[in-house]
């Protein structure tokens, strides 16, 4: 269980400790203090040193074990509703498509009140012939609405067999929490919009590509499964070549 101090709200989370923080607060201030815990608490994914006090400010999330506990004591402003409001603006779909695949996310990243919320959207634009390459959501499954256009879409279960579909407008796929899977526009001539519901606030995206071939890994543990030489995952860590 966790006990807020200053409440003394007994809030029971299997994943945390029996004293794990406490919540203060101060004035017109929110002050979370990091009590006697074994796995931490964060702010804004951000882990807080034992013993360590910190101001929040309006709609910050605070994690401990599994659970996200969303700030509601400090009242937001309009300042930040309308900063938001001009982001989704320069993010909305328009008159000129996007040259490569593009996704415009509202989670809880985008939109703090979606915080605790377990819901979050992202628009999908795929130019003629573009993909989303494979990916998992680590946090959620995800129900995908192609609006425009036509896609193929799969992924593989944990047997490795790979599942696959093409989609017209109108049709709607569900993806399977952490499994692999991809969008692709096969078509060479119009593009393709998909709308996508995941059932989390922050449901994570973790590219394969980007995972593998971006983040240091040592070239002969990548080269020995993939059975290729250390010359081609260099050229793959490398990324396309520039165009002349």
């Amino acid at each position: 269980m966790v006990i807020l101090v200053a409440t003394g709200t007994v809030i029971p989370v299997a994943q945390v400790s029996d004293l794990h923080l406490g919540i203060q607060k101060k004035g017109g201030t929110l002050v979370v203090t990091n009590l006697d815990s074994t796995d931490g608490t964060l702010i804004n994914e951000k882990r807080l040193r034992p013993g360590a006090a910190v101001s929040v400010s309006p709609g910050s999330r605070i994690t401990f074990g599994a659970r996200i506990f969303c700030e509601q004591f400090l009242p937001r402003t309009k300042p930040w509703l309308k900063t938001y409001q001009l982001k989704v603006s320069s993010n909305r779909v328009g008159a000129q498509p996007p040259s490569a695949f593009t996704v415009s996310k509202v989670s809880a990243a985008e939109f703090p009140d979606l915080s605790g919320q377990s819901v979050s959207y992202a628009v999908l634009q795929f130019p003629a012939g573009t993909t989303n390459p494979p990916h998992t959501h680590p946090r959620s499954a995800e129900l995908l609405l192609l609006v425009d256009g036509s896609l193929r879409v799969g992924f593989v279960d944990t047997t490795n067999k790979l599942f696959t579909q093409t989609l017209q407008a109108g049709d709607m796929f569900v993806f399977i929490k952490g499994l692999a899977h991809f969008q692709y526009n096969a078509d060479a001539q119009n593009q393709a919009l998909a709308i996508s519901a995941f059932g989390s606030a922050g449901a994570g995206t973790v590219s394969l590509p980007t995972t593998l071939f971006t983040t240091s890994i040592d070239d002969n543990i990548l080269a020995k499964p993939f059975k290729i030489d250390v010359a081609t995952i260099q050229a793959l860590t490398a990324g396309p070549a520039p165009k002349p």
